[in-house]
């Protein structure tokens, strides 16, 4: 997306790195740092400047892998770092696996973030010097409060343009600044809450007086249905109970300068990253680890049993400060932690975060069927728990629609991922490439079902000014009901839908652009089959074309003994069901 900005043009370019109209200066070329930047619903204002955007810095494989490395490497040395000064901060002495459960998600996602957004704006000093651009002034900068608000600040504009702000004047202090509410007006969004978060919060708490008891296994954010939780809780007589979790809003607090200056000595390497990182992250720490930490801490072990049996859960070791807090008092007094698969590229993504602090938090760790040699006295291979109720799609003559799901992610690079945040321009180019390489008959059968978050990618807009006449369906039927009432499955993406389409064995076409995942030796052979027998594709026009050779006899495609050996293989791996579920989850469960 360029109108062709010459890098041997003199002129002084400049640099927009945000989506925010208010901080550009069209009145020059305008190099955009990402697609981000380019709203599609304001296409009008953008499409006749003269400018550049800034390619994905990871589109570089061994790029991306070198900044994988180095990343865990520092995560590593900063947590034992921040580990030490945490104990001494609060006068406690704790060992480094119970900050890991603690601080680690907040860790990660910012060093992932910040080195992201410092190496996007090396890329530009190297590549069109010199720049101009407009930073946010820094009486209008925040702090996030907890984990949670600070990945819901990353997702959107203003966040973003603080955290470029700050990496540019940490070199240079002669950018025009500008003031803005739009931060503290987003943060106060975050915070509130409306009368129904208020009753459910209550009815959670007045459910946890009920179920709290001590000696039992405490089962939080399962990721199964909850006919299945019920019905493996009835059969454990008692001893599994469920958490609910709150979302209690923390009492807003001030910096206390002296302990956050304090974090300025830790040491480091010294390379020009680590020190822009030391120097900005006291300031970047959210409130709940330093200022908020002692009451969350006595809320946690007012709330929560104090004896848990084992502790198990899929998300909540990610955003809900309370049970961590709990979570990592529990495992040092002997509690085991058991965590559970919740997506479907775990197991076959080489690199992910989320897997790798997963893994290292808990003592056992339950996947859709995958297994690891490195990790293998860990990791548990069971069946997907969302799918213990299943029931396996027959064919119906009535069933006439293709079934499209499609995806999107956030707009700004919030954890170090291949390809990286610049890839939803190409990802929703490919849609209209499968759309209309249809045979029309067959496009006007699909029903486009997007992710109910759009992360300001327009996605929906874009869809409907190409094929107004396509059908675009919400969420309001459950998934896997909807998948039971189709005639063909389609979709682009790795992620949940391709893992319960295939396991409820529904007629499916998968398409992905190859270079979107470096995949895990082990999953290579599993794809590769199915790109063999024509399930899985690597362009829009080779997976359009075959909806357009299936489609009127489906059912026969499908059933082909191969393309069910191939189907059966990867659901054995990568997303596994059993009629048995119940049983063998309870069972499971009972060795504890």
């Amino acid at each position: 997306m360029s109108s062709g900005i010459k890098q041997a043009n003199k002129e002084q370019v400049f640099l927009a790195t945000t989506a925010l109209e208010e901080f550009w200066d069209t009145s020059r070329p305008v190099i955009f740092l990402g697609d981000w930047c380019l709203r599609y619903s304001r296409r009008h204002v953008w499409e006749p400047l003269k400018r550049d955007v800034l390619p994905s810095i990871w589109k570089d494989r061994e790029r991306f892998i070198v900044a994988y490395v180095y990343l865990n490497d520092l995560y590593e040395r900063l947590l034992r770092q921040m580990a030490d000064w945490l104990d001494e901060v609060h006068g406690e002495r704790h060992d480094v696996r119970y900050w890991r459960i603690i601080v680690g998600p907040w860790l990660f996602h910012y060093l992932d973030t910040l080195y992201d957004h410092y190496m996007s704006l090396k890329e530009v000093r190297s590549k069109y010097p010199p720049f101009d651009t407009i930073l946010l002034s820094e009486d209008s900068f925040i702090t996030p409060r907890s984990t949670i608000e600070f990945l819901q600040l990353l997702f959107d504009d203003p966040y973003n343009l603080q955290i470029y702000s700050r990496i540019l004047l940490a070199d240079v202090n002669t950018f025009k600044k500008k003031a803005s509410d739009l931060l503290n007006t987003k943060s106060q969004s975050i915070r509130k809450r409306d009368l129904s978060g208020i009753i459910k919060n209550k009815l959670k708490k007045m459910g946890m007086r009920l179920v709290k008891k001590e000696g039992s296994i405490c089962w939080a954010t399962p990721y199964f249905s909850k006919r299945t939780m019920v019905k493996i809780i009835l059969a454990s007589k008692g001893i599994i109970r469920p958490i609910f979790s709150t979302d209690d809003v923390m009492s807003v607090t001030a910096p206390n300068r002296k302990i956050r200056d304090g974090f300025k000595i830790i040491p480091h390497k010294g390379d020009e990253f680590e020190t822009l990182m030391a120097n900005l992250l006291p300031d970047d720490i959210p409130f709940i680890f330093l200022e908020s930490y002692k009451t969350v801490k006595a809320g946690a072990l007012s709330y929560f049993p104090a004896k848990p049996r084992a502790i198990i859960a899929a998300t909540s070791w990610y955003f809900d400060e309370k049970f961590k807090i709990w979570a990592a008092m529990a495992a040092e007094s002997g509690c085991p932690l058991h965590g559970v698969q919740h997506g479907g590229n775990y197991g076959i993504d080489q690199y992910m975060r989320a897997l790798d602090h997963e893994v290292a938090i808990t003592d056992k760790f339950y996947s859709w069927g995958w297994n690891l040699n490195e990790l293998s006295d860990r990791i548990i291979p069971m069946t997907m728990g969302n799918l213990a109720w299943k029931k396996n799609y027959r064919s119906n003559i009535r069933n006439t629609d293709i079934l499209y799901a499609g995806t999107s992610h956030p707009k700004y690079s919030y954890r170090l991922q291949c390809p990286g945040s610049n890839h939803m321009e190409k990802y929703c180019a490919d849609q209209s490439r499968f759309l209309k390489n249809l045979n029309l008959r067959y496009r006007e059968k699909i029903s486009y079902r997007p992710l109910i978050y759009d992360y300001g990618f327009d996605i929906v807009e874009r869809i409907q000014n190409s094929w107004p006449d396509l059908t675009i369906e919400n969420w309001d039927i459950p998934f896997q009901t909807r998948l039971l009432s189709c005639r063909l499955f389609v979709s682009d993406h790795l992620g949940n839908v391709h893992a319960e389409a295939l396991s409820m064995d529904v007629p499916t076409v998968l398409f992905w652009d190859p270079e979107s995942t470096i995949y895990r030796e082990e999953a290579k052979n599993k794809l590769d089959y199915l790109r063999a027998v024509g399930i899985l594709h690597d362009t829009p026009e080779a997976a359009a074309g075959k909806v357009n050779e299936v489609y009127d006899h489906v059912d026969e495609w499908w059933q082909v003994r191969e393309r069910q050996e191939a189907r059966s293989q990867f659901c054995e791996h990568y997303a596994r069901s059993s009629s048995h579920a119940i049983d063998e989850w309870t069972n499971e469960f009972r060795k504890i």
